[in-house]
């Protein structure tokens, strides 16, 4: 039962991590942006096109030709 318990906190304790540094790395990104228009602009260039994702993409065109 201690194990199990022990277990979940760890979890627990990672997944906090994990959302601390993303909230850190968002901050920083507030911080350095000159205005709101700028810090939007860079939220939506952060993300990046999953392979599998391009790879669907380039199968649905080879289809239709």
């Amino acid at each position: 039962m201690q194990w199990i318990t022990a277990i979940i906190l760890a979890g627990i304790l990672v997944i906090q991590e994990f959302r601390h540094e993303r909230e850190r790395k968002d901050l920083y990104n507030r911080i350095m942006s000159k205005d709101l228009q700028d810090y939007k602009q860079e939220s939506k260039c952060r993300s990046v096109p999953s392979m599998i994702k391009k790879h669907m993409d380039k199968v649905k065109n080879d289809q239709k030709e």
